[in-house]
């Protein structure tokens, strides 16, 4: 379950999860290093606490965070728990997740946070825009055209501008008569 969390949050491919390590992780930061695999460039990624916490409560008996496995086991494994939790919930349609389907859903996510196709490039490794760009014709095809909610907060000072960036809100332009500055972000 930690080895599909790390591949959900971060987007990475699984031989990138399969190599990392444990000098990899900064607790203190909040991040971790993918290393490049032969398709992608190497990258260092903000996730969660929770997630963290989850990747140092596992046994430290190798160099690598996760155990080795024999080719292809670890996805046979995640096949047979999607399917039995297909059957559990009267759903065919788990069955066809994939470890890279959280991979398409971490583009999707972060192309919906950002609108940033290079943000997106960096996050996912890509070392061309053209791989990143069949993400953003999916994430058309599939949103375009539904209602977005915006959520918009005022900053006044440098600190709570900053605490804004921080949460996922943008900049949006000028400055108003009682001297704040608008961000908006969407949900």
């Amino acid at each position: 379950m930690i080895f599909s969390h790390f591949v959900y949050e971060t987007g990475a491919r699984v031989n990138e999860a399969e190599r990392l390590e444990w000098t990899d992780i900064n607790p203190e930061q909040n991040q971790v290093t993918v290393k490049s695999s032969k398709n992608g460039k190497a990258r260092t990624l903000n996730v969660s606490k929770r997630l963290i916490d989850k990747l140092l409560s596992l046994p430290k008996t190798q160099k690598t965070v996760f155990p080795k496995r024999k080719k292809g086991s670890r996805q046979l494994a995640f096949r047979t728990r999607l399917q039995t939790l297909a059957k559990i919930h009267d759903n065919p349609r788990l069955q066809k997740i994939h470890y890279h389907t959280l991979r398409h859903c971490k583009a999707l996510r972060e192309f919906d946070k950002t609108h940033n196709i290079l943000r997106v490039k960096r996050v996912l490794g890509h070392r061309s825009i053209l791989n990143t760009q069949r993400y953003v014709e999916l994430y058309e095809e599939l949103y375009e055209n539904r209602p977005r909610e915006t959520i918009c907060e005022i900053a006044f000072n440098t600190q709570e501008a900053k605490k804004l960036i921080e949460q996922g809100f943008n900049y949006e332009t000028g400055e108003y008569d009682d001297g704040g500055k608008l961000f908006k972000k969407y949900r």
